[in-house]
């Protein structure tokens, strides 16, 4: 109960569908470049690290290249390890994919990520 409260005064919503609506839909917009269309918070593209991977090569292809592995522990390895080490993200969750696999867990870390990464990338080439 006390994540579900924080998440919905962190992300100012009176619902979770809200919150789960809104992160899903910029989650969405940043990983569909990489062919990855994440329809649930339970989409297997999330819980296998895929779409996690896709985020951050949206936001530094240079040094998060979308190289994604057959193993999925070793994709969400590399994206917490990325995360942490580009953003500062803390790691709140593990490198397995039944920890993903709890939705207001997932929610909440992602509101952290959505937090941590850049605000802005611009859209012109450079």
């Amino acid at each position: 109960q006390a994540a579900c409260a924080w998440l919905l005064q962190r992300m100012g919503m009176d619902t979770l569908d809200e919150v789960t609506s809104i992160l899903l839909d910029w989650l969405r917009s940043l990983t569909e470049g990489n062919g990855i269309a994440v329809t649930s918070i339970k989409d297997p593209s999330l819980t296998e690290g895929m779409a996690l991977l896709a985020l951050l090569n949206f936001f530094n292809s240079y040094e998060c290249p979308f190289r994604p592995s057959d193993s999925s522990f070793e994709n969400l390895e590399r994206f917490f390890e990325d995360a942490s080490r580009l953003y500062g993200m803390p790691r709140l969750l593990d490198a397995d994919p039944d920890a993903l696999l709890d939705p207001l867990a997932l929610l909440v870390y992602l509101a952290e990520l959505l937090d941590s990464l850049p605000a802005h990338v611009a859209d012109t080439p450079v």
